[in-house]
């Protein structure tokens, strides 16, 4: 894992997460689409709310990601990308904030139920 995901799981969990294979137990997939590719996920709970990290890897697409969730009827909130780094686009729908962090050959989503 580059370390730019590593600081993005971090940043998003708030300490180091062991990801295993596949998508994570309870993650919403009919009202998160993901992109195709090798998937690695966690759960993390704090207090009452739960949070999902997926790790999509291989050739995967943020403009791809972005476009699935916005079919899926989430809004963009806000997007930065640089050529050095790769991008980061927040998205939200009524049930979840979804942030997405693209490397040059991976995804990470973040995943937050609303409310």
């Amino acid at each position: 894992m580059s370390q730019t995901v590593q600081d993005a799981v971090r940043e998003a969990t708030g300490g180091d997460v062991e990801l295993s294979e596949g998508v994570p137990q309870g993650f919403p997939t009919d009202a998160v689409p993901l992109v195709d590719g090798s998937i690695r996920g966690a759960t993390q709970t704090q207090g009452s709310t739960t949070h999902w990290v997926v790790l999509v890897s291989g050739d995967v697409s943020a403009d791809d990601a972005e476009q699935r969730l916005s079919d899926a009827g989430f809004a963009v909130d806000d997007e930065v990308s640089t050529a050095e780094l790769g991008s980061v686009v927040n998205l939200s729908s009524d049930e979840y904030d979804v942030t997405v962090v693209a490397a040059s050959d991976s995804l990470l989503y973040t995943v937050t139920p609303r409310g």
